[in-house]
């Protein structure tokens, strides 16, 4: 369940303080101060305030001052309420970007609280764009992969250094530039087949082998997807896409070994059956040598010599 917003109100006289908290307390998770200080000292402990409603005109600081103090620190939305004496103050509040809103007092109810709920949602709104953001220049600073991201027209937008080192540059070279512009020509038929599958598909995933100058080859494997605002978007151009180009060199490699060893392993049970079925056939050989030596009538040097050589065969 997500949490109510927190608003912060702040305003010298505590009658107005009571006022707002009784409109605001059955939406919102109140704090309140009629000192603008102390409302400074609120905002370090708690990062979690969304809006601030504050007076304009206060004895001990104006509010677009305090307001002005707090953005070192505090990204919450901001409410000036203020007289119509004021409109200078809010105006250059407003142009400095200190605050979002302003409401004239005596305020309107149901105006203030429908500016403090969109307040409130846009400060949402902008945590999560930050966290997105943050969350996606980690990945693309620390992902062993290439990764990639491509406008509509195909030009990279995002690109990490792992994906810009594969062609040859940094990712400030690569940004703004189309794949087929950085790829050797020889790779371009294969490139524009999987871009057309993509399209076609939404998904491609394609395995390539390059060639090294020792004689070597390098195995990369290549997922490109779209990504569609709307699910039910016609395939084809108009969407972004990401391009994740990974090295499974050392993959390939060691499914060649298990391979290799799954072929020694069968070779040698193979042979293991035919040693086993040899020497079923040399204990029969053996029997029956060894009752011709033994039931039979005394034998002959040569004969007894020729026996002997059989057995010592067996």
């Amino acid at each position: 369940m997500t949490a109510r917003p927190v608003v912060l109100l702040v305003d010298d006289e505590p009658e107005i303080l009571v006022a707002l908290t009784d409109l605001l307390e059955d939406s919102f998770t109140i704090l309140s101060t009629t000192s603008p200080a102390e409302a400074l000292d609120i905002l370090a402990r708690r990062p979690d305030v969304d809006v601030i409603v504050s007076d304009q005109r206060m004895p001990e600081m104006g509010g677009d001052v305090m307001l002005a103090r707090a953005r070192a620190f505090c990204d919450a939305q901001a409410i000036l309420l203020t007289g119509y004496a004021d409109i200078g103050a809010v105006a250059a509040a407003l142009n400095q970007g200190r605050i979002s809103f302003y409401s004239h007092k005596p305020w309107d109810g149901d105006a203030l609280r429908a500016m403090i709920v969109q307040a409130a949602h846009r400060h949402r709104l902008e945590g999560e764009l930050h966290t997105e953001r943050m969350l996606l220049h980690g990945l693309l600073r620390n992902l062993r992969s290439g990764l990639a991201f491509k406008d509509p027209q195909g030009r990279f937008i995002r690109i990490n250094r792992q994906a810009a080192a594969f062609y040859g540059r940094d990712e400030a070279a690569c940004l703004g530039q189309r794949e087929e512009d950085l790829t050797d020509p020889a790779q371009l038929p294969a490139l524009r087949a999987a871009e057309a599958r993509m399209a076609a598909e939404g998904k491609d995933e394609d395995v390539i082998a390059f060639p090294t100058p020792g004689g070597g080859t390098v195995w990369r494997e290549f997922t490109r997807a779209r990504l569609d605002a709307n699910p039910g978007a016609t395939p084809g151009s108009g969407s972004h896409s990401v391009l994740i180009n990974r090295d499974i060199t050392r993959q390939r490699e060691m499914e060649a070994r298990l391979r290799q060893a799954e072929k020694m392993q069968a070779l040698g049970t193979m042979a293991g059956g035919i040693a086993h079925d040899f020497n079923n056939l040399l204990t029969a050989v053996m029997g029956s040598l060894e009752l011709a030596t033994d039931t039979g009538p005394p034998l002959d040097s040569r004969t007894a010599r020729l026996l002997d050589n059989a057995m010592a065969a067996a």
